[in-house]
């Protein structure tokens, strides 16, 4: 006979079996190599580039902090999330020798237990009953066309990358996925398919996530539809279980493969990867230890092909484990049904590696997972190192001309630059997704901000600057830079290496006919990265862009298959910049500006109306309005006293005007809500029109300032008072001052 009890008892040991089962297994499940593991492994792939660069510095876009910081994140995230009906973490085994399209983990029963436990998590089975592999995964998602909805693998770092900050950051945070992906190639069971529940857990800690009554009904809810065993052999069999259990949590501390690994990493080195988003991981175990693990890598694989990565670190994994005697797979566990003698009572006979197995009393025993760890951990670091510097090698987009400057006598002659329009990539737009809302750089547009005559016969200086420069300036070959003015050599040279980006040199400006006042002269600009590059189809990425107006951009077209778009070269190793044109002349006008009051007439309101011509001769490179009195504005009528910003006169002029409550408007079109102020605009190169009106009565000032090159003031002003204009007998209409106003 039973007493009740007895069958109380037997009930709580029975759900205390399940949820250790389940918490185990359930968050076993979602790691691979754990967080911390994760993120120092990406992080010391790019320190490892940045030694092996140290001399050329080739590659110093890779080990950008800010960079790295977006690598380590990506690279422990890519646990986190599900797409298309399963957590991601279910595509994160492959083996590269398993005779099948699909090369990842096989799908088994229990792995619902996890969808049960972490609310949230989806497990349903896939088309076959196996998983995508992670190599697939890691490549574009393991579908046949890349989605936004999950860009974060090869092909969606390669997508993202731009000439932006916010676009290469995003780009580095998916390629940490991808480098998570290739490390669990260095995790023998992910290379042998083999589910490790419990790698990434242990005992006793565990028996502390024992919690909830309603979590216990809830996952017998979920036993029914498996078997069980009947009578008093079962029920011994659960209190040999929980005794067990008890046995293993008092005597000693026992570990999965994983988690050894994991908790011996000090969170110092990986804090900023973590600040922030979970720092639980922050907290030191156990088993931390205060030195960093002997990962650091040495060497590179000579690879250049993607998948050669993942399958080439595989079989290493493989290998590295060939005496199964010493290293059983699965790494440091206990199959849940042959350890207690409970073979047919659970799951169908599917295989459970549940059971934490690696004794931390034993230090022969944990010694040698710690050996196995960091020998693989340290081949995932060079790989991950050699992945790093061929994404870069493909992505690295080709120097141009970003800007140029022609000098004489200490003044600005010529100055042109190109200048980034933005917008989100194609089929982004306003996305409210992080990860799908950047810029890029969809156009330049060519600022001409000053072209002034150059005396001929006498030494002038140019300046070039090359882009890109986001981040990390353009490292452009010392060698390959040539220039020609007007058909002929200048020479020069970059300055430093401190600004690898920047050539200068020193010409001499050509001497005119006597029939000429002045001729134009063509610049042409040819030069070559020093930086590393991955041929792109017939394209070498190297080579000059020479028309920056349409940025280039690599274009992913499948596996090892790229193109660059809006590259506008061929496979010629020189190609030449010529977008720019200097004016040289015999006579240089000296800087001044002259102001003239035209137009002037009188509206039905009795208002008069009227432009200031202002005329700018030389070399005025800053103009402002520096007096603007007593200027009316049209929303409160009300007299008040603005400043009008600086105007900046060149080829385009800019300006800005300051409203009340702080209001800035840019142009022309926002300018007439001023009474006074009604239009200001470029009439020609040299001149500029100012519209203005005044009340019968009023009285207004205007100033303005310019400073030429060499930094002299020039003054130009004037008084407008209503009662000083008088119609004009020989233009009907107009007004024109008293002859008695001087």
């Amino acid at each position: 006979m039973v007493r009740s009890g007895d069958n109380m008892t037997n009930k709580n040991l029975l759900k205390s079996l399940f949820i250790i089962i389940a918490v185990l297994m359930a968050i076993g499940n979602a790691h691979s190599y754990h967080y911390k593991t994760h993120a120092l492994s990406a992080k010391l792939a790019a320190e490892l580039v940045k030694r092996l660069d140290a001399a050329k510095k080739r590659y110093a876009e890779i080990y950008d902090p800010s960079l790295i910081v977006q690598l380590g994140i990506g690279a422990w995230e890519e646990d986190n999330g599900n797409f298309a009906g399963n957590n991601r973490a279910m595509r994160h085994y492959y083996d590269p020798d398993f005779n099948g399209k699909k090369k990842g983990v096989p799908y088994y029963r229990h792995y619902t237990w996890w969808r049960t436990l972490e609310k949230g998590t989806d497990v349903t089975k896939p088309s076959g009953g196996r998983y995508a592999g992670a190599l697939e995964w890691a490549r574009n998602g393991a579908v046949e066309n890349w989605s936004s909805a999950n860009p974060f693998n090869w092909e969606g770092a390669i997508r993202a990358y731009d000439y932006t900050h916010s676009s290469r950051s995003e780009a580095y945070y998916r390629l940490g996925h991808v480098l998570h992906l290739l490390t669990d190639m260095a995790e023998p069971d992910h290379v042998f398919n083999m589910p490790h529940a419990g790698s990434s857990k242990g005992l006793p800690d565990t028996i502390d996530e024992i919690i909830g009554q309603s979590m216990a009904d809830a996952i017998m809810e979920d036993m029914k539809s498996l078997r069980a065993s009947e009578g008093s052999k079962n029920k011994l069999a659960w209190l040999l279980f929980a005794t067990r259990i008890k046995q293993m949590a008092f005597k000693s501390r026992r570990l999965g493969y994983e988690l050894l690994v994991d908790d011996s990493i000090n969170p110092n080195f990986v804090e900023e990867f973590f600040k922030g988003k979970d720092e639980i991981h922050l907290i030191k175990s156990k088993t931390t230890r205060d030195t960093l693990p002997p990962i650091q890598g040495k060497h590179l694989p000579d690879l250049n092909k993607f998948d050669d990565f993942f399958n080439s670190l595989a079989r290493r994994s493989k290998l590295a484990v060939s005496d199964k005697n010493k290293y059983p797979i699965p790494l440091g566990l206990e199959e849940l049904g042959k350890y207690f003698g409970l073979k047919d009572f659970l799951y169908f006979g599917e295989p459970i590696y549940l059971i934490p197995a690696i004794d931390m009393n034993v230090k022969a025993e944990k010694e040698k997972y710690y050996a196995l760890a960091w020998e693989l951990l340290e081949k995932a670091t060079e790989y991950n190192a050699n992945l790093l510097m061929h994404f870069f090698e493909i992505v690295n987009p080709p120097p141009y001309v970003k800007e140029v400057t022609v000098t004489q006598n200490g003044m600005v002659k010529y100055r042109a630059f190109w200048e980034d329009e933005y917008g989100q990539p194609e089929g982004n737009p306003n996305s409210k997704d992080p990860h799908l809302n950047y810029n890029i750089v969809k156009k330049r547009e060519l600022k001409n901000m000053a072209n002034r005559g150059i005396m001929h016969e006498k030494k002038a200086t140019i300046k070039i600057v090359f882009g890109p420069d986001i981040g990390v300036p353009e490292n452009i070959d010392k060698g390959s830079v040539k220039v020609t003015i007007g058909g002929k050599s200048v020479s020069g040279s970059i300055k430093s290496d401190k600004d690898p980006n920047i050539w200068e040199g020193t010409f001499t400006v050509p001497k005119l006919e006597e029939n000429e006042d002045e001729k134009t002269l063509q610049i042409s600009i040819s030069a070559s990265d020093a930086d590393m590059h991955w041929t792109v189809g017939p394209i070498p990425g190297s080579t000059l862009d020479s028309d920056p107006y349409s940025a280039a951009k690599v274009s992913y077209m499948g596996p090892g298959q790229f193109h660059w778009m809006n590259h506008e070269s061929t496979t010629a190793s020189e190609k030449w910049d010529t977008n720019h044109k200097i004016k040289i002349v015999k006579e240089e006008v000296q800087p001044n500006f002259i102001m003239r009051i035209v137009s002037v007439h009188k509206d039905e309101d009795g208002m008069l109306d009227g432009q200031v011509w202002l005329k700018i001769e030389g070399d005025i490179e800053h103009l402002e309005i520096i007096e603007a009195d007593n200027w009316y504005i049209n929303n409160n009528n009300a007299k008040e006293n603005r400043r009008i910003h600086t105007i900046k006169i060149g080829d385009r002029i800019e300006e800005r005007f300051e409203y009340p409550h702080n209001r800035v408007a840019n142009h022309v079109e926002q300018t007439s809500s001023f009474w006074g102020i009604t239009s200001l605009r470029k009439e020609s190169r040299s001149a500029l029109v100012f519209s203005w009106a005044i009340r019968p009565g009023e009285t207004r000032s205007l100033k303005f300032k310019g400073i030429d090159g060499k930094g002299n003031i020039h003054v130009a002003e004037d008084v407008f008072v209503y009662g000083d204009w008088i119609p004009d007998p020989e233009h009907e209409g107009l007004y024109k001052r008293s002859e008695k106003i001087k």
